[in-house]
């Protein structure tokens, strides 16, 4: 949900590639921008087995961007 928030503040669509659902182990606030709040989030799952990783991809002719999550093993 927090990644939710945070794309569409930053007009970035989510898409979510993977089965697994990943709650945050703790809150995080920042004034960074989106691509920091993905980084801060992303840490939190260091060193686990199964962790979330993601993608922020642009399209070139339509300049929209996507968030694309996938599972880490």
């Amino acid at each position: 949900d927090a990644l939710d928030h945070w794309a569409k503040d930053a007009d970035v669509k989510v898409v979510w590639e993977s089965k697994d659902t990943f709650p945050l182990p703790e809150t995080i606030k920042t004034k960074g921008s989106f691509e920091e709040a993905v980084t801060q989030v992303l840490k939190q799952y260091a060193g686990q087995e199964v962790h979330p990783t993601a993608q922020l991809n642009t399209d070139p002719k339509t300049g929209e961007r996507a968030l694309i999550i996938t599972t880490g093993k």
